[in-house]
């Protein structure tokens, strides 16, 4: 996460080998979406909670 929001800050990130990008102010569809493409789901019956309740599994 970087407070710089330049397009040419983003490609200079990512080629220093930075996985993603995202920057300041953080708003929380788009962090959703980056977390989506790093962050597995939870596989059943391993306890993590689903969002708004209990693990299905």
């Amino acid at each position: 996460m970087t407070a710089n929001a330049m397009p040419e800050d983003r490609a200079r990130c990512l080629a220093s080998g930075m996985d993603d990008y995202m920057s300041k102010p953080v708003q929380s569809k788009v962090l959703a979406e980056v977390l989506a493409r790093w962050v597995a789901p939870a596989a059943p019956g391993s306890g993590v909670q689903a969002e708004g309740g209990r693990d299905s599994g």
